[in-house]
């Protein structure tokens, strides 16, 4: 029995052959580069957009050049995914996604915040612009958060039923999911988002990915005990598309939105923007998803005579 467990106890750190200590290290790489590397450089290339004063407060799609910062968008992506993959497939789909987030969140700070861009272009066309930037990146950003997770290798027992299990019902499972990920990102992120600073934007956006993950994983598991990682994902991204659109209706347009930004009157979810939600919704949506499940884990055990 002891020698079983010591096997068990062992799996993760052989998987590639390497001992422990090597593994743990490579994990502090994965990091340190996501961090100080990788991230810096993601960041390099949002912040090298200009609004139309020249200044720093700008996003892909609001600044001055489209094509300049259709680069910069899809760079970032493409240099999350770089590091985001192999870590997921060395150490797991948490730490995949992880580490995709953290270089998405150096590329997410560099851009300006809402009442900036608002208040250098007097009008509301960079909350239109953010509705489509949502969609533009959005996409490509599900494409890299699939990658993610059809390249890597589950750990544990709990993280291959959450990201690698088969549902019976897919289509189902799936919409359920995604409609109740939308639901709690749209609740967290509405909640958290007082004001337009960066760092509240970039946390509201974490704040949402738990609650997505969670009622996502609560809203799945009503039609298939295997609830698909990627519908939360894109509840996270429905939310980005139709945060700037719900805040032009609710806070008005033109001079009306303008106006509501100045008196910080204007609806939570417009001072998320795009990226803020690909960072922390991707950061935080693991952690509801593991929340979800322990719970789920520990209702059943309860539930079930035999374990008690």
């Amino acid at each position: 029995m002891s020698m079983a467990a010591a096997h068990v106890s062992e799996g993760p750190a052989s998987v590639s052959g390497a001992p422990l200590w090597s593994r743990v290290a490579l994990r502090w790489m994965f990091m340190i580069a996501a961090l100080l590397v990788i991230g810096p450089l993601a960041g390099r290339l949002t912040g090298a957009l200009r609004a139309s004063d020249g200044s720093h407060f700008a996003t892909p799609l609001t600044g001055v050049s489209t094509g300049a910062g259709l680069i910069a968008g899809f760079g970032a992506l493409a240099l999350a995914l770089l590091l985001g993959a192999p870590a997921g497939r060395m150490f797991g789909p948490r730490f995949g996604l992880k580490i995709l987030a953290f270089v998405l969140l150096w590329a997410a700070w560099r851009t300006g915040p809402v009442d900036e861009l608002l208040r250098t272009a007097q009008s509301d066309a960079p909350m239109r612009r953010l509705g489509i930037e949502a969609l533009v990146l959005g996409l490509p950003g599900l494409a890299a958060v699939a990658i993610v997770l059809r390249l890597s290798r589950s750990t544990t027992g709990a993280e291959r039923e959450e990201y690698h299990g088969k549902a019976s019902r897919v289509l189902p499972s799936f919409v359920a999911t995604m409609v109740g990920a939308a639901a709690g990102a749209a609740f967290g992120g509405w909640l958290v988002a007082i004001e337009p600073l960066k760092g509240q934007a970039v946390a509201a956006a974490c704040f949402g990915g738990i609650a997505a993950g969670a009622a996502g994983r609560l809203a799945g598991s009503m039609i298939d005990d295997r609830v698909p990682p990627l519908g939360v994902a894109t509840g996270i991204v429905l939310v980005a598309v139709l945060g700037p659109w719900v805040t032009l209706a609710v806070s008005g347009s033109g001079a009306a939105l303008i106006d509501a930004c100045y008196a910080g009157r204007m609806f939570p979810l417009g001072h998320i923007e795009p990226l803020d939600w690909l960072a922390g919704g991707v950061l935080g949506m693991p952690v509801g998803i593991a929340w979800a499940g322990s719970m789920m884990s520990k209702g059943k055990c309860e539930g079930n005579p035999d374990t008690r």
